[in-house]
């Protein structure tokens, strides 16, 4: 089942490349988000363009492919190495 993130009418695969802006701000990181990492509602849509979007997300290139599943004991941690695999 695909899951989708829609921020400031644009829709995203994932949350990742649509919150980005706050995780690159909160610890000076610089990952880049482009316009073939969402699908702008106010462009001209068309079947072609979704499957397009559908399959080819470079910011998918940060993710890994296999699921991990961790448990977090420390809700507090500051360190960027705590939230990100």
């Amino acid at each position: 089942m695909d899951v989708f993130f829609l921020r400031d009418k644009k829709v995203f695969r994932c949350a990742y490349p649509a919150l980005i802006d706050i995780l690159n701000e909160a610890f000076g990181l610089e990952f880049k988000c482009s316009e073939k990492d969402y699908m702008d509602l106010d462009s001209e849509f068309s079947w072609e363009k979704w499957e397009t979007f559908c399959d080819n997300v470079p910011f998918c290139d940060y993710c890994t492919l296999k699921e991990k599943v961790f448990e977090w004991n420390n809700r507090n941690a500051k360190e960027l190495s705590y939230y990100i695999v």
